[in-house]
């Protein structure tokens, strides 16, 4: 994986334990989001859609899972889906063919973090 550098500082920032009630909103939220990188897509055909639809799954797996995880656990998953709907993130989404790829490196880290490898985006 490639070096986090700057996207790191962003993420850890967001990372924080949400009480379950919220989980549902943040699933929301990150779903709204890669449908608007899908709209987003169709006026720019250089937009990586096919990773926000990855990123938004793998997120979504991820929210599924956090029920069973404890509180670091939970905050890494917050964390990573607030990266993705940030529009203040360390490669704006929009960039033609990586605007994504600091959105996949986040995600991959916190996958690995979670010992769910067999679920890591391959860029």
């Amino acid at each position: 994986m490639a070096a986090l550098g700057r996207e790191l500082a962003i993420f850890e920032k967001l990372c924080e334990d949400l009480p379950r009630e919220a989980w549902e909103a943040l699933r929301r939220e990150v779903s709204e989001y890669a449908l608007s990188l899908e709209h987003e897509g169709i006026r720019s055909e250089l937009l990586a859609v096919d990773l926000a639809l990855q990123i938004r799954d793998r997120l979504n797996l991820l929210l599924d899972l956090a029920g069973q995880l404890g509180t670091e656990e939970r905050a890494l998953i917050v964390g990573a889906a607030r990266y993705f709907t940030s529009k203040d993130d360390a490669i704006p989404d929009a960039r033609p063919c990586t605007g994504l790829d600091d959105d996949v490196r986040i995600v991959n880290h916190v996958l690995e973090k979670l010992g769910r490898i067999e679920w890591l985006i391959e860029e």
